[in-house]
């Protein structure tokens, strides 16, 4: 029986394999230098430039201002840095605001910047991982802020849009936005949200793409200044093999272009997953949300047996099933969820389904199977 796949990564569809294969090919890319001059190197800089003006339309971003990252480690310590160094050097410095919910790079960041004396002040979030913005309200328009905002998040699938107090907050020219949608792609246009921004950050896993590819848009180049040690003054970003870069391009135009379809097939095999769980695991907690292709699952018990994520997803992975589990699950341990800690949500037996498109009713019926037969 073929293997079936609900983790967040994706196999490589075999007709972008043929078309990054192509690419390739047909602009004697091989080794070259897009940074160097010379007839090879040129062709393999202009296949870059238009793959990065593509990820740049599909997203509603400028092509100038989109630089590539190998990760999602380094663009996040790059956009907010590069926010905070002009600050940093001031008394009074800047807050930090963020969520609970947040990606651990952005926590990283923040521990960073506590221990350069900078405050730090937190999103409350509801047991649905909603946002509750009071504490934009209280900041003064005087005071200088960078307010992380997650769009939608991986563990969740919930979708935080802007609300009036986050307008409200924005209006001032002391306080800088960072919105992080490397969980939602282009499911949400950084362009329709409707708020002035100074940095965006994306991740080509959010559209089927390879992993270890990030991007980063910069909106308003005057502030932000380039964190990193640097001998010239342009900032390029760096460490991404170009055939991720061009693979990140093709999946999100093929995401892009069946975009409709994929999220109303989605929604089918979303609301599919959460009635057969609640007819067949009526105790189950279950978490969902506007993102179609997330449900979050946690078992107190199977079958009267108590269970951990662990074993829950080292079963599964016996019947040829592959899952998610908590905030940090390798081939070696599965990390318990700090999100679902944050929510004070289950967090023993907890799986995570991402969907698909490939996926069908019978996938499902699959893995409802052998949750039954745990």
């Amino acid at each position: 029986m073929e293997s079936l796949y609900f983790q967040y990564e994706s196999p490589l569809p075999s007709q972008i394999a043929d078309h990054l294969a192509k690419s390739l090919t047909a602009s004697s890319f091989g080794w070259s230098n897009p940074s160097k001059w010379g007839k090879e190197n040129s062709q393999a800089r202009a296949v870059l430039d238009r793959a990065r003006e593509s990820v740049a339309s599909n997203l509603g971003v400028d092509s100038k201002s989109l630089i590539p990252s190998a990760g999602t480690q380094l663009i996040f310590h790059w956009a907010l840095s590069g926010l905070a160094k002009r600050y940093l050097a001031l008394p009074e410095k800047f807050t930090f605001i963020h969520s609970p919910i947040d990606r651990q790079e952005v926590h990283a960041v923040a521990d960073s910047f506590f221990f350069q004396g900078v405050p730090i002040k937190k999103l409350s979030v509801d047991q649905n991982g909603y946002f509750d913005t009071q504490v934009l309200v209280n900041l003064p328009d005087s005071e200088n802020a960078i307010l992380l905002w997650q769009i939608s998040n991986i563990e969740l699938g919930t979708i935080q849009e802007p609300n009036q107090e986050l307008k409200n907050f924005l209006n001032s020219p002391n306080h800088h936005l960072v919105i992080d949608a490397t969980g939602s792609g282009n499911l949400r246009k950084i362009t329709e949200l409707g708020v002035k921004w100074d940095i965006a950050l994306f991740d080509s896993l959010a559209w089927g793409g390879p992993q270890d590819v990030g991007w980063m848009a910069i909106n308003d180049s005057r502030s932000w200044q380039n964190p990193n040690p640097h001998i010239t003054p342009k900032f390029s970003g760096g460490g991404v093999n170009p055939a991720m870069q061009i693979a990140s391009a093709l999946c999100l135009e093929n995401f892009a272009h069946q975009q409709i379809d994929f999220e109303k097939h989605l929604l089918e095999m979303q609301r599919y997953l959460i009635k057969k769980i609640g007819e067949t695991f009526p105790d189950a907690d279950l978490i969902y949300g506007q993102n179609p292709s997330i449900v979050s699952i946690s078992f107190s018990e199977l079958n009267n047996r108590a269970i951990s994520a662990e074993r829950l997803v080292n079963y599964l992975q016996e019947m040829g099933i592959y899952v998610d589990s908590g905030s940090s699950c390798t081939a070696t341990i599965c990390e318990p969820s700090y999100v679902l800690d944050a929510l004070d949500r289950p967090n023993s037996g907890n799986i995570r389904i991402n969907l698909k498109f490939e996926h069908q009713k019978a996938d499902i019926e699959r893995l409802m199977t052998a949750l039954q037969n745990f």
